[in-house]
């Protein structure tokens, strides 16, 4: 609980980190609508995450649409091949995992 104070407090100062915005949107609380705009305003600005990152944001950690919409315009800018070759990575990771 106290990490995910810290983290909203300094959100101003992890908006240049691009890996924390996965990190921070598990620590909004999404019940909160003054949160919720708040979050929507710092997306805008926050440091755009690495394409495999975004795709984080499709999963059911991340219900809210604007943040999967985040996520979809992100992934939509990688290149076919880029996109083909996490595929194969990923679904390679998950067969030797299952």
């Amino acid at each position: 609980m106290r990490e995910k104070l810290i983290l909203l407090i300094c959100r101003n100062h992890f908006k240049s980190i691009p890996q924390a915005l996965d990190i921070f949107l598990c620590a909004v609380d999404w019940s909160n609508p003054e949160h919720i705009r708040e979050t929507y305003n710092l997306l805008k600005d926050w440091k755009s995450p690495p394409f495999e990152e975004c795709i984080t944001f499709l999963d059911a950690h991340h219900a809210d649409e604007v943040i999967r919409l985040y996520g979809v315009e992100r992934i939509s800018k990688m290149a076919d091949d880029e996109l083909k070759l996490y595929m194969v990575k990923n679904l390679f990771f998950h067969s030797l995992f299952f």
